[in-house]
């Protein structure tokens, strides 16, 4: 446990912001191919709510319409102190060298933030079988300092899934359940950073349950087909 005296709160901001209500006002994030930064990280969200919750979190997410000094506004309106809880700032690397890939997290000052960066990298590296980066202060961001990390009244992380601009990691991050993968990986992360045990995910156990049944009722089905077909079958006997 990293965070024991920190209220179990996240607050999740996926990234970048487009304002629907408003011509032109947006900004997407990086773009390359057909993918897109800003619903890439919204599909990461909207994997990632319902598990934190279920996971005992109380998690708070930043309107998708609200630009980076409103979203650090908002969550400071809620985040009072440093102890209210975790920002999590979900984003997609870019890089003109597209051989380039892996997970990496960028923290501020504290040897806290640093090791919640470097859980959170492992786990999700590990998700999408990509290098792990390791967690960097935000002095090596390309700004050279984050808004997110620095302005944030509670604990705050900025992590960077994956690269948009390498086709491993997006085909790890696009195939069957990959989405889910990186929400579980984060999940487990921030559990073992609050001290959280997580319970046993039965979505498996309900799916063999499932299968089961179906095995079953096949095997019933195929009785009573069997059934009528000797039924017939007498009929037919000389």
């Amino acid at each position: 446990m990293i965070l024991e005296k920190a209220k179990k709160i996240i607050y999740l901001n996926a990234g970048h912001f487009d304002d629907p209500g408003t011509l032109h006002v947006e900004d997407p994030g990086a773009k390359h191919l057909t993918f897109v930064e800003l619903t890439e990280t919204m599909k990461i969200r909207d994997a990632l709510l319902p598990r934190l919750k279920a996971a005992g979190f109380e998690v708070f997410a930043v309107p998708d319409d609200l630009n980076l000094r409103r979203s650090i506004d908002w969550t400071n309106s809620k985040a009072k102190k440093l102890d209210d809880g975790l920002a999590l700032d979900i984003h997609l690397n870019y890089i003109s060298d597209k051989t380039q890939r892996g997970t990496e997290a960028f923290y501020g000052t504290s040897d806290t933030t640093k090791r919640i960066g470097e859980i959170l990298c492992e786990k999700v590296s590990v998700s999408l079988n990509t290098k792990n980066r390791h967690s960097k202060p935000d002095t090596m961001s390309n700004p050279g300092r984050l808004g997110w990390i620095r302005e944030i009244n509670c604990w705050s992380v900025l992590i960077e899934i994956c690269f948009l601009t390498n086709t491993e990691d997006m085909t790890a991050l696009h195939a069957e359940n990959g989405y889910d993968k990186v929400a579980i990986a984060i999940t487990e992360a921030l559990a073992d950073v609050f001290g959280i045990t997580l319970k046993k995910d039965n979505s498996c156990e309900a799916e063999k349950e499932t299968i089961t049944k179906l095995n079953e009722e096949n095997v019933s089905l195929k009785k009573i087909i069997n059934q009528i077909m000797e039924y017939l079958s007498s009929f037919l006997k000389p």
